[in-house]
């Protein structure tokens, strides 16, 4: 199947796909013969002989990835044409074969660099939609004051293009003081730049994790291979969090309890609850009734004082007019016969004993 040559070469190990483009725009690559300057240029490997610089572009099917922690003094790249020492003289002629640093460093620049002759492993580290973090301690050159380190997090323009940290923080507050920056994008000299916009200038950078990789265990100059865990870790994708519209809230789900019964579709709740509510006197009726003011059936008590017992006085010498009656209006006193009586002579009653 037909593919890009800038990827060809770089599945081959010869150097990354951003090199190879450069191989490409300076006549260095041929396939069947012809060169090709042209970026976008498609060849089958299984059916294209494919050359660079005259050398046949084989596919590895082994890859190798290593990690290492680079010192000061030497340039990030497979060669110099000024004669600096490269990262490839620390690991000698032999280890780095077919080998290429994944991203750069600059001359003065120390930490973490991973190397490889995985192209698709390098490009997806170091393109920014893939949001790889990158960390990184700098010492800066004064002390910038808090509004200008805002104008980092908030994001300023380099070259037309707005730029700005995934976070920024102070590590160690002196007069020349340490901050640690996390980017996902990777552009030259981007850190020194940054601060010189807020007119700063940069001493010291270190590079001090890759993606969750450490350099814990790399001393200066030391290179280890990276376990398969680790390539997988640095290759897996990283959630994408959309910042949220202004005025709108984060949605919280929480897990129901399984204990918990529906409500009624009415909302008014099942006839049990609201019986216990009222039993406990905790319904709307009764929350105007304090503790005190409750019995301990739920019921509120009269806010008015209790008159003490008295003796009470005959019918007759209460109410003359009702003397010899009860009930209302006068009604004559009936006896429980007579009463019992009324009530089965009533349509529909059931005549009791």
């Amino acid at each position: 199947m037909p593919e890009r040559l800038q990827k060809i070469i770089a599945r081959a190990g010869i150097t990354s796909r951003r090199k190879a483009e450069d191989l490409i725009t300076e006549g260095r690559v041929t396939v069947n013969g012809a060169v090709v300057r042209e970026l976008g240029s498609r060849a089958d490997p299984a059916t294209d002989a494919v050359c660079v610089d005259g050398s046949s572009v084989q596919r590895s099917e082994t890859r190798r990835y290593l990690a290492m922690n680079k010192p000061k003094g030497c340039i990030t790249s497979t060669s110099d044409p000024e004669g600096r020492p490269t990262v490839m003289d620390l690991l000698g002629s032999e280890a780095s074969k077919g080998l290429f640093p994944v991203g750069r460093l600059d001359y003065n620049t120390e930490g973490l660099l991973l190397l490889t002759d995985d192209g698709d492993f390098a490009n997806r580290i170091l393109a920014a939609k893939s949001k790889v973090p990158k960390t990184y301690e700098v010492k800066v050159s004064g002390r910038p004051p808090q509004a200008a380190v805002q104008r980092l997090r908030e994001g300023i323009k380099l070259d037309g293009r707005l730029t700005k940290p995934e976070s920024i923080r102070m590590l160690k507050s002196a007069d020349n003081p340490w901050f640690e920056v996390t980017l996902v994008e990777g552009r030259n000299r981007q850190i020194h730049r940054m601060f010189e916009r807020i007119g700063f200038l940069v001493e010291k950078i270190r590079r001090v994790s890759i993606g969750g990789l450490t350099l814990r265990g790399l001393e200066p100059r030391q290179v280890r291979e990276l376990q398969s865990r680790e390539v997988q870790k640095l290759l897996a994708p990283r959630p994408v969090v959309r910042p949220l519209r202004k005025g709108s809230e984060p949605l919280i789900r929480t897990k129901p309890s399984r204990n918990r019964k529906p409500a009624s579709p009415r909302g008014g709740g099942s006839r049990t609850a609201r019986s216990d509510e009222r039993r406990r006197g905790s319904g709307p009726e009764r929350r105007d009734a304090g503790p005190s003011q409750r019995t301990a059936g739920g019921f509120k008590r009269s806010d008015k004082p209790r008159r003490p017992p008295t003796q009470r006085r005959p019918t007759a010498e209460r109410s003359p007019a009702r003397a010899g009656t009860t009930g209302r209006e006068g009604s004559p006193r009936r006896s429980p016969a007579q009463s019992r009586a009324q009530r089965n002579s009533r349509p529909g009653s059931r005549a009791r004993p």
